[in-house]
């Protein structure tokens, strides 16, 4: 009707169901410090919504409660937040700045789905449920990180994120859902922590560029053998687990990831270029970083290459002369 802009007074405690639904030219929504729970479909289809205030007094947002706000830019939830209902904000596809502050405890199922404009999410250790579909055609995706503490990887978690190359999975995941990264085209490489035993059907499928998969654990238990179709996935593995490897996952090939820096000739200066060979499996990937401060976290990539068929690779710093230290580390490519 006309409504461009809202302040909920501070002494309202409840958004009630559909309480701006539909309120298509509404733009921005100020909350009030005395909301604790946003009902379902609160904002729904308010679809001019650019700009939304979230105080720290929430600690639920209903079903549906932002569905297809289409110009909703940018959320911040608060940690006072425990649950994020289902299809919270289905369809916010402008919505390229997503923060989820330690705290969530619960996601629903399609809660950020078909958010095409979101490029990155880091998942807070303190969520321990969340629904299936939760990310499910966000195509703009790139990378997500999981904090230690979230437990599982959800049924079609990140399915059709067709842009995402990064997903980092904590020590704390225990299983990978099915269809759980179906389709997501560009990934690449892919690092499966020692926690996880058990990997639901196609969780991996048609992940057509996917070509490295290290397990840092056992082999986990598959629940069917079509978990890495349509790639062309190698798995490697860590020494300490080799006893327990077959010679293939799932119809894919396993191999030995075992790359180690050597004390010879090469280890050392040498026409103002500090060099080392590496030695391992023939034909495992490795990826080389430097850093000049091992307490500053900033890695520069060296090299990301693969050993020759005598197992070698001869690895060469052109910026070594330009630092007065310098430490290097062998890591699986990302």
């Amino acid at each position: 009707l006309g409504l461009t802009s809202v302040i909920i007074p501070d002494n309202v405690t409840s958004i009630r169901y559909m309480l701006f639904g539909n309120c298509g030219s509404l733009t921005n929504a100020a909350i009030g410090s005395g909301v604790t729970f946003i009902n379902g479909k609160a904002f729904y289809n308010c679809s001019s919504l650019t700009s939304v205030t979230i105080p720290n007094s929430v600690t639920s947002i209903g079903e549906y409660a932002f569905f297809s706000c289409s110009s909703l830019t940018a959320v911040t939830i608060p940690e006072s937040v425990k649950t994020i209902g289902e299809y919270a904000f289905v369809g916010c596809s402008s919505l390229s700045n997503l923060v989820v502050d330690c705290g969530v405890t619960s996601i629903g199922k399609y809660a950020f789905a078909y958010c095409e404009g979101l490029t990155s999410i880091t998942l807070p250790g303190s969520v321990t449920s969340i629904g299936e579909h939760t990310f499910f055609l966000c195509t703009g995706l790139t990378s997500v990180t999981i904090l230690p503490g979230v437990k599982t990887i959800g049924d079609h978690m990140f399915e059709a994120c067709f842009s995402l190359t990064s997903i980092t999975i904590p020590n704390s995941v225990t299983s990978i859902g099915e269809y759980a990264f179906v389709s997501c085209s560009s990934l690449s490489s892919v690092t499966i922590p020692e926690s996880v035993t058990l990997i639901g059907g196609r969780a991996f499928y048609e992940c057509y560029s996917l070509t490295s998969v290290l397990f840092k654990g056992n082999a986990p238990s598959l629940d069917v053998s079509d978990v890495f179709d349509h790639t062309s996935a190698w798995i490697y593995y860590l020494p300490a687990c080799a006893s327990t490897w077959p010679a293939t996952l799932a119809g894919h090939p396993t191999r030995l990831w075992n790359p180690t820096v050597q004390s010879d000739a090469a280890f050392g200066f040498s026409a103002d270029r500090f060099g080392f060979n590496i030695a391992g499996t023939s034909y495992i990937p490795v990826k080389v970083e430097a850093t000049t401060n091992l307490s500053s976290g900033v890695w520069t990539p060296i090299t990301n290459a693969t050993l020759d068929a005598a197992g070698s690779l001869t690895v060469t710093d052109p910026d070594s002369d330009s630092h007065s230290a310098r430490f290097y580390r062998i890591v699986f490519p990302y």
